[in-house]
Formats: C-alpha cells, structure tokens, sequence
C-alpha cells in the first residue's frame, strides 16, 4: 500500500469510528441520550502497525458522571462464570441452534441451584424464585420481539438472575432483580466486579446485526442497577469480561480484519472507570 492509499485509508476509519455512538439500533431497549459519551477523544492512526490493534481502544469515553479510559493490552484467559469454558464448547458443539444450546447450558447450571426456577407446562416458560417465596414468570414483550428465555446464572450474592433472550432474530439479556422481580433489559451478558459495585453488559454482533454491539456500565446502588452509560462502536465488538479490580476490567474484543471483510480477530482492551 502507498502512502497516499494508506492516508486515505486512515481516514475512511476514522469516520467509521466517529460514526459508532451515532449507529441505528437494532432492538428496542432503553435509550436515554444523556447516557451517550459527551466526548470521545481518540488520538489520530500513524503507522500501518496500529492496525493490528485498533487505534479505538486508545479512547477515552466521557459521560455524565464517570469517565471511561480504553487502552491496549495483553491478552488473559478469560473463565466464564456461569459455566466451565471447556463445557460450554462441549455443549455448543452438539447443537446447531443457540436457543437449543442455551436451554441445553440451563440444564446444567440450574443443577447447582434446585428450588430456584421451573419450567411449567411448555418449556418457554420459565418461572424464577423471589425472595418473596413468589414465583415470577418472565413474560415476552411484543415490543422488544422477544420469543422466550432461558435461565443462565443466578447472582445471589448480588441478588440477580441473569436470563437470556431469545428473539426472532438474534438475542439480549435481561437481568432480574431476586426481591422484587424488576426487570433491567440488558445488550448482552453481564458481568459484576467483586464486590457488586458496577455491572457491564457486553455484546458483539459485527457481522449479522441482529443483536446489539457494544457495552452498557451500570452502577450497583444499594440493588438498584443504574446506567453510567453504554457505547456502540461499528469497527469493533466486545465479548467478555474478567474484573482485575473494583473500578477496573480487561474486556476480550473483537474486530473486523479489515472493513470489507467478514473475518475477525480478537483482542483484549483495558478499561479503568473513573467518577
């Protein structure tokens, strides 16, 4: 590549890039426009080297009340927390279906926790326990496109049930609070630091575009999720999470190989959360 290509090149990133917190969405969650970044700032792409990781993650995202640094770093193992990566692959494996497969990983996770949730009458309905001794039923929302659910992890420390749902096309998550069954509509899979003080919701869709791509930050008030704020970038997605501390986590992410392709890379992203 010359260096006029490149420079061009450099510069349709760019208004990729810029263009990401403006994306239209693809399901109907809560919007709120002030939990949009007030500001990114992004240094400017310089060498053809930068491109193996995205100058994206050198971003710094401001919002309302705390300030979100993306930086570059190594990669870690990443351990999901509901169920053993070894076992999830095991399971994703025998099925060519994700809403197959995630009932199949409800299964095996509701094993640790009897007496916690129930499947009654049809399987597409699923009934979790409150701390009420109440039974609540997850109900499907027209609006949201939603056509079932299916149990993932319960976070009785924290006092949540993470629920996945199943849409006509593509997925989100929602995340019910044990007490009183109030429902928090989430982009993706949660994940809570160590000792519950915020909550991450991560999704990647960069290719299909049925689901959500980006992150929405929650701050845990007393059992009461609140939204920081969430980012949607068009270049990159991310894919899970590992909390390395109480205001900071390293995100694994993914990224299109270039922008005219279907293939993708990963890559992991530090982020620090400051208020």
């Amino acid at each position: 590549m010359n260096k006029g290509n490149f420079l061009q090149f450099c510069y349709l990133l760019s208004l990729f890039f810029l263009g990401a917190c403006n994306s239209a969405p693809k399901t109907t969650i809560d919007e709120s426009p002030l939990k949009e970044p007030l500001h990114v700032d992004t240094p400017t792409l310089v060498s053809e080297e930068k491109l193996i990781v995205p100058c994206v993650l050198d971003t710094v995202l401001e919002f309302n009340v705390a300030q979100l640094t993306l930086k570059p770093t190594d990669s870690i193992y990443i351990e999901e927390y509901f169920l053993k990566n070894k076992q999830i692959d095991s399971v994703t494996k025998l099925y060519d279906n994700c809403e197959v497969t995630a009932l199949a990983i409800e299964k095996l996770v509701s094993k640790r926790i009897p007496g916690f949730l129930r499947r009654e009458n049809k399987p597409e309905k699923l009934f979790l326990k409150l701390k009420t001794e109440q039974w609540h039923l997850m109900t499907t929302d027209p609006n949201l496109d939603d056509a079932g659910h299916e149990f993932e992890h319960y976070f009785k420390e924290f006092g949540y049930y993470s629920i996945r749902t199943q849409c006509y096309e593509g997925n989100f998550y929602k995340i019910v609070n044990d007490s009183s069954g109030d429902v928090t509509k989430l982009f993706g899979r949660p994940y809570f630091s160590s000792n519950g003080n915020y909550m991450i919701s991560v999704s990647e869709d960069l290719i299909a575009g049925y689901c959500r791509n980006g992150f929405q930050l929650f701050k845990n008030e007393n059992g009461n999720l609140v939204m920081i704020g969430k980012f949607e970038p068009t270049l990159w997605g991310p894919q899970s999470v590992r909390w390395i501390s109480e205001n900071k986590f390293i995100m694994k992410c993914a990224r299109l190989k270039n922008p005219n392709t279907f293939e993708s890379l990963n890559f992991y992203t530090e982020v620090t959360i400051k208020e």
